[in-house]
């Protein structure tokens, strides 16, 4: 993923479901052996973001950014309800976005989309069901990217299809049908 993101030193780098970091550290590794390669030693390093539920994986985190001696800036709380990287007209915005959220997370309720204060789920087609938060975490990394961003995201392969036979129609597959990119 860290590859495929290509990112360029100085760049914005957001997790928003981070774990131990990994992600973002690769970012950074991938960035590293991009500038040696090209003979390049002064460099800025990425700025790493990240957001963690739970509490001893958040300390993981930030021991790893320390452990890699890396900067960067992990907050704890549930991303999906409150998230922390907020600028004063919605959401922070970054160059990258990569996540491997938790699957078919399904303690989201519809009140959660409706009330979103970020337009990060439309009205109408925000949510996609209680049995699966993949789209969410969808909705919510395109809303965190800025003009130029990209993302890479792990999900489930029924975030992309469930309800897609002509035969079938779900919740989800019309939120897919809101969120073209």
């Amino acid at each position: 993923m860290a590859l495929i993101m290509a990112p360029e030193p100085g760049m914005e780098v957001y997790d928003p479901t981070c774990g131990s970091a990994g992600l973002l550290i690769a970012c950074e590794h991938v960035t590293d052996e991009k500038m040696k390669q090209a003979g390049t030693t002064n460099f800025a390093p990425l700025k790493l973001y990240g957001q963690e539920y739970i509490g001893t994986t958040w300390a993981m985190a930030n021991m790893n950014m320390i452990i890699h001696d890396l900067e960067g800036v992990i907050e704890i709380g549930d991303t999906f309800k409150n998230p922390k990287f907020r600028e004063r007209t919605g959401l922070k915005t970054f160059d990258r976005a990569v996540a491997n959220p938790m699957w078919n997370q399904d303690w989201f309720a519809e009140k959660d989309y409706d009330d979103d204060e970020f337009g990060r789920f439309p009205k109408g087609a925000g949510f996609p069901g209680q049995q699966s938060a993949d789209w969410g975490w969808v909705q919510h990394i395109l809303t965190s990217l800025n003009a130029k961003g990209k993302a890479a995201i792990v999900l489930d392969t029924g975030a992309a299809s469930r309800g897609s036979g002509s035969a079938n129609t779900t919740k989800e597959k019309e939120v897919r049908k809101d969120n073209v990119f």
